[in-house]
């Protein structure tokens, strides 16, 4: 019933990894047995978000993706669901903090790093997160011109990615050089 759904989604950010992850698998079976909500699927992400696990993030941010995936955003409404993730992921960004260059986050807790590469992934492809994506650009821009410290090789596929989007043929004409 929803209010037992709603009574477990409401502790979901104190909940051990396990059963943080066991919620989120479970809703989504709801959601598409069509008994639980899209209201239900963002307010168990904004607390898994909150959660101290990066598995127990992580599955928020698969709620989210099961929602892309199943064509689920109607494409008027990108516009707001990409704002949304910001919301949801900025905070976060916010507090992990985001230098893309080389070398910065070694050695760091994994649980950690694991967070930080979710939200930085999350926020700069599905949420196009402008900023994030100029940053991601110009450490790849510098890198190319020749700074190998401006990107560490964790960021490669993303900042390869926003730099080909950004730049188009002459990008990727560039890139395979």
């Amino acid at each position: 019933p929803r209010k037992d759904w709603d009574a477990l989604i409401k502790m979901a950010d104190r909940l051990p990894s396990g059963e943080a992850q066991a919620l989120a698998d479970s809703l989504q079976a709801s959601f598409r047995a069509g008994r639980a909500s899209t209201g239900q699927i963002f307010a168990l992400a904004r607390k898994l978000i909150r959660n101290p696990s990066s598995d127990a993030s992580e599955a928020a941010g698969g709620l989210l993706d099961m929602l892309t995936a199943a064509q689920l955003v109607d494409e008027r409404a990108v516009p707001a669901y990409r704002e949304s993730l910001g919301r949801l992921y900025r905070p976060a960004l916010a507090k992990l903090g985001f230098d893309p260059r080389a070398g910065l986050y070694a050695g760091e807790d994994t649980d950690i790093s694991q967070r930080r590469s979710e939200t930085v992934g999350r926020l700069a492809t599905f949420g196009r997160d402008r900023q994030l994506r100029r940053k991601l650009a110009d450490a790849a821009n510098a890198y190319f011109a020749g700074d190998s410290a401006a990107l560490d090789p964790r960021w490669f596929d993303l900042a390869f990615d926003v730099y080909l989007e950004n730049g188009a043929l002459p990008a990727a004409k560039s890139l395979g050089e």
